[in-house]
């Protein structure tokens, strides 16, 4: 098929004079003048050259070796005018050749603003100049679209806008060795509200009870972070039994590290049940995971033979399981045995090192990171048959129960435990008791164990219970050369172990029904079991206060004046703080006096609920503010925070009036976090930190 090329022929008449002819061509055309002339007619069905005004691609070459041009190139000035060529095109593929070329200059000069007309003729600078300009534009473009991509996916996948144009300043003391004042200020874009309260409840669960004859009928839980790794975690089981079931709630506050809690929180409960097994005749369901921990079945030989080496056998096999004393026992007895094991086990896991084949599959770093961290820990144990509270605490976690007075329509606050510190005088004189009398002024130094440690009863810890000469030896062959080492032991660790896992035992009868609540102790409504994040920012009256309320009152909303609250609580005879116990902790001025309101209406988990008002009560802007700080400097301003709230009675506490708000999260968020408003019915997952 024949190409056919656009008609550029000139058309003028053969039979004029050619006088005519070159008044309308350029004086340097003679030659074209001839070729008019002498060429004969053509076939209309091919195309004639091309215009004269294009020039052909073998001037437009030889036109870059022009004298008069590089002359003008060198002196950058502007080129002489030359009269234009016409070329003569011999073959259809030399129109193609120039038409391309023509084209490709064309496309330069748009790319580039026009600053280089053509390619071909422009110098080594002008060159890579155009290079960069490319480079930099490709880099913009893609960066753009990069940027575009994600906006998009963030609007239809993933969360919204987190912070707003607010700022918050903090002011807060640190060791650093550029500011003299040891004082570092940190400025926060304020969160919006819609991610504080993603933040505050992304931990929230809430499990319902429906076990016949069983008094325990919700447990509301809820953690909120504020270390780089969450420290604390929790958990709760419930045994099924024939005569009653057995229930189990504890909350554990790790400290240097979460591998100690974390193991302690899947280990301690089996190893409860181990203790209390064969007091209840062995009638009750295994609570041990399918796929238990791999290093718990290395100290399960170690478990057993502390709980029942001598002295706990009863007749006939079968365990007197009404005498308080021995669940008391039994519940000592499982917690040294697994603090036990998991300080040692590195002990023993060294002396045999030198006899350990290839195929060995034990993992030395596993064994020893759940030593040196720690992990304060709070167990509540009911035993629905006996009518049994027990509550062992090993650290400085707290227990406060709330007990509703009839006659005098008021809330009773009773603490079951005691904060086991440094600075409670029981703890500092059983500790000096159990050292010689020239460490007598250096186990406890500023309430803290050797000067470090706060709590006096914890799991691991193993600086603290380890002797002082084998601490490197454990560290060189245990640890990975680039893990980072502990620090080195106290000086004054001259007789360890100064810090024990042996829990302090409180027994209660459950307080239930009618006749208990006409009485003058009261009827057993609520238990909150939680870590210091909660009891350092609230009071035990406070708690109960918020909580009762919450009960007496559900549908209120909005902000509630904490002198109506208290007005409520009984004064006295309870727990720390004028209800009785012991607060431990360095003696602060609690955040709840210096607020006026709590919040109400917000949370449907009670657990949260007073999380949220330990943290600024009704005051939104500085609630807003401390969820603003990022860990690791949030862990100034605030601790991480797990509570546990156990409801007792015979029915279900009354649903709270929630007002509504926008929705917490959105779309892709709902994958990485748990549902705040779900409620769990027996037998399903549980929640698990």
């Amino acid at each position: 098929m024949m190409t056919s090329f656009p008609s550029r022929r000139l058309l003028l008449p053969r039979s004029r004079p050619s006088f005519l002819l070159r008044s309308t061509l350029p004086s340097s055309s003679p030659s074209l003048l001839r070729s008019l002339h002498s060429t004969p007619p053509q076939d209309p069905n091919l195309s004639p050259p091309p215009s004269p005004s294009r020039p052909s691609s073998s001037s437009f070459l030889s036109s870059l070796q022009d004298p008069a041009l590089l002359r003008a190139k060198k002196l950058r000035r502007p080129p002489p005018p030359t009269a234009p060529s016409i070329p003569s095109y011999q073959t259809p593929d030399d129109w193609k050749a120039e038409r391309f070329l023509s084209r490709a200059a064309k496309r330069i000069r748009y790319t580039f603003g026009g600053q280089i007309r053509d390619w071909t003729k422009a110098t080594s600078k002008e060159r890579r100049n155009s290079r960069i300009r490319t480079w930099v534009t490709t880099v913009i473009l893609t960066w753009g679209t990069i940027k575009l991509v994600a906006i998009l996916w963030e609007e239809m996948y993933g969360v919204e806008p987190v912070y707003t144009s607010g700022t918050y300043k903090t002011r807060i003391k640190l060791p650093t060795k550029e500011d003299p004042e040891h004082i570092r200020e940190d400025v926060w874009k304020i969160v919006t509200r819609k991610r504080a309260e993603f933040l505050l409840k992304r931990r929230e669960a809430s499990v319902i009870y429906d076990r016949p004859g069983n008094p325990v009928k919700r447990c509301d839980t809820s953690a909120l972070q504020s270390n780089e790794v969450m420290e604390d975690r929790s958990a709760e089981k419930i045994l099924e039994g024939a005569e009653g079931d057995l229930c189990f709630f504890a909350v554990f506050d790790g400290h240097s590290g979460h591998k100690t809690s974390e193991f302690v929180s899947k280990t301690l409960l089996p190893t409860v049940n181990l203790a209390l097994s064969t007091l209840h005749g062995g009638s009750f369901q295994s609570p041990f995971d399918p796929s238990p921990p791999r290093s718990f079945t290395s100290v399960a030989s170690g478990v057993k033979k502390w709980l029942f080496d001598d002295g706990f056998t009863g007749t006939g096999g079968r365990r007197d399981f009404k005498a308080p004393e021995k669940v008391e026992v039994a519940l000592k007895r499982a917690f040294e045995a697994l603090d036990e094991s998991i300080v040692w086990e590195p002990v023993r896991l060294l002396a045999r090192l030198p006899l350990q084949s290839e195929t060995d599959l034990s993992d030395p770093l596993s064994a020893i990171l759940p030593a040196l961290s720690g992990s304060c820990a709070l167990l509540t144990y009911v035993d629905v048959a006996a009518q049994d509270l027990y509550v062992a605490l090993a650290g400085d976690c707290r227990a406060v129960a709330g007990y509703w007075v009839e006659k005098e329509k008021k809330w009773r606050v009773e603490v079951l435990s005691e904060d086991q510190t440094g600075r409670n005088p029981k703890e500092l004189a059983r500790i000096q008791s159990e050292h010689p009398e020239s460490e007598k002024n250096d186990v406890v130094r500023r309430g803290r164990i050797l000067g470090g440690l706060e709590p006096s009863r914890a799991f691991g810890d193993a600086r603290y219970k380890w002797p002082a000469e084998l601490q490197p030896k454990l560290y060189e062959e245990l640890l990975p050369p680039d893990h980072k080492r502990p620090r080195a032991p106290s000086p004054n660790l001259k007789t360890p172990p100064y810090v024990t896992a042996r829990p302090e035992v409180t027994h209660r009868k459950l307080a239930l029904g009618p006749e208990a609540a006409n009485s003058s102790t009261g009827e057993l409504r609520f238990l909150v079991m939680g870590t210091d994040g909660l009891f350092d920012r609230l009071s035990n009256e406070a708690i109960v206060g918020m909580l009762g309320q919450r009960l007496d009152q559900p549908y209120l909303t909005g902000k509630v004046l904490k002198k109506e609250i208290m007005e409520h609580v009984l004064t006295g005879g309870g727990a720390a703080d004028g209800a009785g116990g012991f607060d431990g902790k360095r003696k602060m001025k609690k955040k709840d006096e210096e607020q006026e309101y709590f919040w109400y209406g917000r949370d449907e988990n009670a657990a949260t609920f007073l999380i949220r008002n330990s943290l600024a009560g009704g005051d939104e802007e500085a609630f807003l503010r401390l969820m603003s700080v990022k860990p690791p400097i949030s862990r100034y301003q605030r601790d991480d925070t797990t509570v546990k709230v156990v409801f007792f009675g015979n029915e279900q506490p009354p649903p709270v009036t929630v007002l509504p708000e926008p929705a917490v999260l959105d779309k892709g968020e709902w994958r990485e976090a748990i549902d705040p408003f779900r409620i769990l019915r027996w037998g399903e997952s549980q929640y698990r930190d």
